[in-house]
C-alpha cells in the first residue's frame, strides 16, 4: 500500500527505528505491551504515530490530506489513549513523539509536551498519594468509629461520598450520575461494593474498636493475596508457586506482630481474638472485593460508545466509585435497619465533631483515595502501584503511635515490614 510517496514498509522502518530509540529502556513495558494487546498492535500504533507527523492527516485515515486541518497535539494523545485502553503513556508515545518533532523537524507542537518526564511517573506518584490519603483515611475512621459507631460512620461517609462524585461528574461531564453505565457494570460494581464496602469495611471499622487502626491496617495487607485467590478462582489467572510465596511471606509478617510467647512452648494471641477475625474479613472482603470491581469496570469500559465526551475515560474510575458508594450505602442502611439500630445514625446528625471526622475521611476515603486507586493503574505497572498503595500500614505507625500515646514494639516493627515485602514479593516477582 502506498500514502504519499511513502509506502507501508517505510512507514513500518520508520516506527521500529522509533520504537528502538525510545522505548528499549523500558523492555519490561514493552513486553507487557505484547502480552496486553499484541506486539503487531502496538507497533501499528507507532505506525499511526509517525503516520500523523508524517503527513499530518488524522489517524487511522489513510489517502489524499484532508481538507480540514489535522488533529492538534493533545487530541492525538487522547486518540492513542483511547485505543490502547490507556497503555499509551505508559509506553512513551509522549516521549515517541516529542523526539519525532525534533528529529524530523515536524510541526508537531512541542509546548503541549512539557508534562512528558512527569508522565513518565504519574502512576507511581498518584500511587504514593492514595497511600497517605488512606492513611488519613485509617485515622479519621478509627476517630469517627469510636464516637459514632462503625455502621452511622459507613452509611455518612459513602452518602458524602456520593454525594461529592456527583458534583464532580456533573462538573466534567455534564450528568451528576454514572454516564453510560449499562446493567452488567451496575451489577458486578454493585456486588464489589457488597463485598468490599459492606463486608470488609464493616469488618474493618469494627476492627478499629477492637484492636486499633494501627493493627486493623496490618490485616489490609491479606487484600492482594486474596485478590490473588479470588482472580484465580472467578477469572481463571494463574496463581503460581512465586504468588504462593509471597502469601507466606505476608502472613508470616502479620503472625510476628499478634503472636507472642506464652507457657511453656507455646505461642498466644497478643491481639483479641474477635479484632483479629475482624481484621481477616477485611482483608478478605477488600481483595475479593477488588476483583469483582476490575469486572464491572471492564463491563462500564465496554459500553461507553464512541462517541462519548472526552473526559469519559478519565472519570470512568469516579463514575464507577460512585456505583459502589450507592450500592454499599444502601447495604449498610439495610444492615442497620435490620439491626434495629437507625436511632444511632439519627443521633449521628448531631454530633458535629463526628461529622467532621466522616467528612474528612470520605475526602480522603471513597471520594479521592479509591477514585486515584482506580485511576493509578492506568499509567503504571498494576505491581507497582498496588505496592505503594499498600504502604499504609508503614506509613500509619508513627502518627497513630504519636497521637494515642502507644509504644511501638520491636516485633510489631518487624511485622509489618515482612509483610510489606511479601506485598512487594506479589505484585513485582
Amino acid at each position: 500500500m502506498v500514502v504519499g510517496d511513502r509506502d507501508e514498509t517505510a512507514l513500518r522502518r520508520d516506527a521500529l527505528q522509533l520504537l528502538r530509540r525510545d522505548l528499549v529502556p523500558d523492555a519490561h513495558l514493552l513486553e507487557h505491551a505484547g502480552r496486553e494487546f499484541g506486539a503487531e498492535g502496538f507497533v501499528e500504533l507507532v505506525v499511526d504515530a509517525v503516520h500523523f507527523l508524517e503527513l499530518q492527516e488524522p489517524v487511522g485515515g489513510r489517502g489524499d490530506p484532508p481538507a480540514q486541518p489535522a488533529l492538534d497535539s493533545q487530541e492525538f494523545l487522547k486518540f492513542v489513549h483511547l485505543q490502547d485502553g490507556g497503555f499509551g503513556h505508559r509506553f512513551g508515545f509522549s516521549n515517541l513523539l516529542f523526539h519525532h518533532s525534533i528529529i524530523k523537524g515536524s510541526n508537531f507542537p512541542r509546548n503541549n509536551l512539557i508534562f512528558v518526564p512527569a508522565m513518565q511517573h504519574l502512576g507511581e506518584i498518584i500511587s504514593l498519594m492514595v497511600a497517605v490519603f488512606w492513611t488519613v483515611t485509617a485515622i479519621f475512621a478509627d476517630k469517627a468509629s469510636h464516637r459514632i459507631g462503625s455502621m452511622s460512620t459507613n452509611i455518612l461517609r459513602l452518602a458524602m461520598a456520593s454525594v461529592f462524585l456527583a458534583i464532580l461528574l456533573w462538573v466534567t461531564l455534564g450528568h451528576p450520575y454514572p454516564l453510560y453505565a449499562d446493567g452488567k457494570a451496575w451489577l458486578w460494581l454493585g456486588l464489589s461494593a457488597l463485598v468490599g464496602y459492606v463486608f470488609g469495611d464493616w469488618c474493618l471499622f469494627n476492627s478499629y474498636l477492637v484492636i486499633g487502626a494501627r493493627f486493623g491496617q496490618l490485616f489490609m495487607t491479606l487484600a492482594p493475596p486474596m485478590a490473588a485467590i479470588a482472580g484465580w478462582a472467578m477469572l481463571g489467572e494463574t496463581l503460581t508457586w512465586k504468588s504462593m510465596l509471597a502469601m507466606a511471606v505476608t502472613l508470616s509478617g502479620i503472625a510476628i506482630s499478634i503472636l507472642s510467647k506464652g507457657e511453656g512452648h507455646t505461642v498466644k494471641l497478643s491481639l483479641p481474638l474477635k479484632g483479629v477475625l475482624l481484621g481477616l474479613g477485611a482483608g478478605a472482603g477488600q481483595g475479593v472485593g477488588l476483583v469483582l470491581s476490575k469486572i464491572g469496570m471492564q463491563h462500564y469500559e465496554a459500553a461507553v460508545p464512541a462517541g462519548a465526551p472526552e473526559l469519559m475515560g478519565t472519570m470512568l474510575p469516579f463514575a464507577s466509585t460512585m456505583i459502589r458508594a450507592l450500592i454499599g450505602c444502601a447495604g449498610f442502611l439495610a444492615l442497620m435497619a435490620l439491626q434495629k439500630d437507625l436511632p444511632r445514625l439519627k443521633a449521628a446528625f448531631h454530633d458535629r465533631k463526628g461529622l467532621a471526622y466522616v467528612a474528612i475521611l470520605t475526602l480522603f476515603g471513597p471520594a479521592l483515595g479509591v477514585s486515584l486507586s482506580l485511576m493509578a493503574v492506568q499509567y503504571t505497572d498494576a505491581g507497582i502501584a498496588s505496592t505503594l498503595m499498600a504502604l499504609t500500614p508503614v506509613l500509619i505507625i508513627l502518627p497513630y503511635s504519636l497521637m494515642y500515646k502507644q509504644k511501638v514494639r520491636l516485633k510489631e516493627i518487624i511485622g509489618v515490614t515482612v509483610s510489606m515485602v511479601g506485598v512487594a514479593m506479589f505484585f513485582l516477582m
